[in-house]
């Protein structure tokens, strides 16, 4: 088993629930509210509502399951994931864990009065020799780059906020993707990449409401 190093740092205190942090709305909802639809809507009308909506509870199930796995993990618990699929998800994603370092959060809530948005980022820690903004995710089949910018997007916008709370840029983006087909993907990105787009997407959101 990995020893992870961790870095004490105070940040601070969010009040977060049901996708609220300190009264803004999630980053999720906003790219949500922002996101052209049709797909999404014309596989639901594909494959039936009931079929959709059961497809959808069990990512969030998945995706669920495995952040507490991988949680526990980088905070050096001896804890196992107990469903076969999860634990599948689980060895198929840990080397990529292992790069992983000096370790400064977990599941840590997020705000920013500027950008008028919170959200939680699943971890904040160096990732193959930068500090990071590294978020995991579970997938039916490998992912496309052109299909994952709202990945990209979010991680951006927690390192906006990370930095407007701590005053410490995020160098990079990671985006680390177990599929149950077996295939591992890793996207590393720069976080000056997104930022326009996402900047734009906030700034849409806002005018909306």
């Amino acid at each position: 088993m990995t020893y992870f190093n961790w870095i004490k740092e105070s940040i601070p205190t969010v009040d977060s629930k049901n996708h609220v942090y300190n009264g803004f709305s999630s980053v999720t909802t906003m790219l949500s509210a922002t996101k052209d639809m049709s797909g999404l809507e014309a596989w639901r009308k594909s494959i039936g509502e009931d079929v959709a909506d059961h497809i959808f509870r069990e990512a969030g199930k998945n995706g669920t399951d495995l952040h507490k796995a991988i949680e526990s993990y980088l905070n050096n618990k001896q804890d196992v994931p107990t469903r076969p699929l999860i634990i599948g998800h689980f060895l198929n994603i840990h080397d990529l864990l292992d790069n992983i370092d000096n370790i400064r959060h977990t599941e840590v809530a997020l705000v920013s009065n500027k950008m008028k948005l919170g959200g939680t980022s699943d971890c904040i820690a160096i990732y193959k020799g930068n500090l990071s903004i590294i978020d995991f995710k579970t997938s039916r089949r490998k992912k496309q780059m052109a299909h994952i910018e709202d990945y990209f997007l979010q991680a951006t916008i927690y390192g906006m906020m990370y930095e407007e709370m701590t005053g410490t840029p995020i160098d990079s983006l990671a985006i680390l993707i177990t599929c149950e087909d077996g295939a591992v993907q890793e996207f590393i990105r720069d976080t000056k990449q997104f930022k326009k787009a996402a900047l734009d997407r906030i700034e849409l959101y806002h005018s909306l409401s």
